[in-house]
């Protein structure tokens, strides 16, 4: 499960603005995007490391005497649908107040309890948002390891 903002713009002089996440309905399939790494060995997925590793790793390769280029880990948002390994096969949406979750919700969010997923929202957002309780699109769905056209 996942919780994203439904509305965007909630400043009182605007009207507010719908996020790509109202749209998403049951039966709907989406695909993962992840930080990945692409070399002569073949294609590699941060989530495959530990952190440590994950920090660390980039590739320097010497084309020329006078020419060397650093191989970096590759932004999820540059992610290709044709690499994903995860597709999210949606079953159910919801829009509701943020602090509606339920401690069962906030598990299947992959917090411990409810108050752990209160402090990841604030870490992930701004720190008023959890106490503005906006309006969010909770989103249920099944994960299947496999690419999205698969």
């Amino acid at each position: 499960m996942t919780r994203r903002l439904a509305w965007r713009n909630r400043e009182p002089n605007y009207l507010p603005c719908p996020t790509p996440w109202q749209s998403v309905e049951a039966g709907e399939r989406l695909w993962v995007k992840e930080t990945f790494f692409i070399s002569k060995t073949g294609l590699q997925y941060a989530a495959d490391l530990p952190e440590q590793e994950q920090r660390e790793h980039r590739r320097v390769r010497t084309i020329t005497t006078d020419l060397e280029i650093v191989e970096r880990w590759t932004s999820p948002i540059h992610m290709s649908r044709r690499l994903s390994r995860i597709t999210l096969a949606v079953t159910a949406t919801k829009i509701e107040p943020l602090q509606k979750i339920s401690n069962a919700e906030s598990i299947a969010e992959g917090c411990s309890n409810l108050l752990q997923f209160a402090e990841l929202w604030r870490s992930l957002h701004d720190d008023d948002l959890w106490s503005l309780n906006p309006e969010v699109v909770a989103i249920t769905f099944e994960v299947h390891k496999r690419n999205i056209d698969a």
